[in-house]
């Protein structure tokens, strides 16, 4: 699967319009925040430049955080999880994969290697967030309860965008 830079652009603009319109407002039990915009940096061809992985970052939480009104949070976090996705690619993808560029997804994957890439880039992306918005560790479980809930439920949220994404 090859995807276009149409189909990137499209995606690039969705999440962001569903994060600032309809995830922002989901506080499930007062914990879990799913931040699905995080997907776009995970679909991205593996062969990107590490400097271009980073600008789309960049811009990516610049602009959510331009529209949910956490100054600086989102791009953070953002730009700290493009930073470790190669890592995390790197580990998760499987070893006998050709030598033209991947694409990561459940197809190239399977269901259990992008599961775990999934939840790794989530709880990266959600951890870092919250550690930046509360700003101290004096109340521990709090924050484990977001960083957990919001992990969970980001992941669910990104494997039902998948399954969407890779249906045919």
């Amino acid at each position: 699967m090859n995807p276009s830079l149409f189909s990137y652009i499209a995606w690039f603009f969705v999440l962001i319009g569903a994060q600032v319109l309809v995830c922002n407002h989901i506080h499930l039990l007062g914990y879990a925040m799913p931040m699905i915009y995080v997907y776009f940096l995970m679909i991205l061809p593996g062969n990107i430049s590490r400097c271009g992985l980073l600008i789309l970052a960049f811009i990516l939480g610049l602009i959510v955080d331009m529209f949910s009104k956490t100054p600086g949070m989102a791009t953070s976090a953002i730009v700290f999880t493009a930073l470790l996705r190669p890592l995390v690619l790197m580990i998760f993808a499987p070893s006998e994969r050709s030598d033209g560029v991947f694409y990561p997804s459940v197809r190239t994957m399977e269901f259990g290697g992008f599961l775990r890439y999934a939840l790794t880039i989530s709880l990266l992306q959600v951890t870092t967030f919250y550690v930046i918005e509360a700003f101290s560790f004096f109340h521990l479980a709090t924050l484990f309860w977001n960083i957990l809930s919001s992990t969970l439920l980001t992941t669910l949220l990104i494997l039902a965008l998948e399954m969407l994404r890779n249906k045919r």
